[in-house]
């Protein structure tokens, strides 16, 4: 019973949480991967090693999003401070 409380929390924690677009991507790709599988786009073989690549490729991306405009936040931020103290 411990071991499906943790899982669901996790899923809490990555949909509700900072997470949320990580969850939300890794979702996509995991139906998109099942409907490539399904119609034999992909081989069987391949197909964990491929979903496996495309989902630490768009979390690595969603993180990388993230950082840009967080820094372009702070970088607004700094300048209408800047405006303001003139």
């Amino acid at each position: 019973m411990k071991l499906i409380i943790g899982f669901f929390g996790l899923l809490y924690d990555l949909v509700i949480g900072d997470c949320w677009q990580i969850a939300a991507e890794t979702a996509a790709i995991l139906l998109a991967g099942i409907g490539l599988l399904r119609i034999g786009a992909i081989p069987v073989a391949d197909f964990s090693v491929a979903l496996g690549a495309a989902i630490m490729l768009a979390a690595a991306l969603v993180i990388y999003l993230e950082g840009r405009i967080s820094h372009a936040r702070k970088t607004l931020r700094a300048a209408g401070d800047s405006d303001r103290h003139a």
